[in-house]
């Protein structure tokens, strides 16, 4: 038996997701990002969704970054952040499709020409 990890324990799943066993939406994957809307933080939120709040404070995370961060399953996660979704105080983005994403050797080249123009 390995050890335990240190720091506080996870908590059960369905303690936190409030005994909810799915999401009521099926759209939530990994990769999709988070992102806090507004700045209040209404009273009766169960500690998971206050945690999910605090952390998207900063910015935007995807839901393996927040399960990384609560120590809580993805699907967890998916969960808590659907119920924050459904109240309007996160908004949830899909990930950039493969499609769409930037090509990153025109970057490169493009900024090996701005160099040369500015030390050449």
């Amino acid at each position: 038996m390995s050890p335990r990890p240190p720091g506080p324990r996870t908590v059960p799943a369905y303690v936190a997701t409030s005994r909810h066993s799915a999401p009521r939406r099926n759209t939530f994957g990994e990769l999709t990002r988070l992102k806090r809307c507004g700045g209040y933080e209404p009273a009766g939120l169960d500690p998971p969704q206050t945690h999910l709040l605090h952390l998207l404070a900063a910015g935007s995370l995807t839901v393996v970054e927040v399960s990384a961060h609560l120590r809580l399953t993805v699907h967890a996660v998916c969960v808590v952040a659907c119920s924050l979704v459904d109240a309007g105080l996160v908004e949830a983005r899909a990930p950039i499709p493969e499609a769409e994403k930037v090509d990153t050797t025109l970057l490169e080249r493009v900024l090996v020409g701005l160099q040369r123009d500015r030390f050449g």
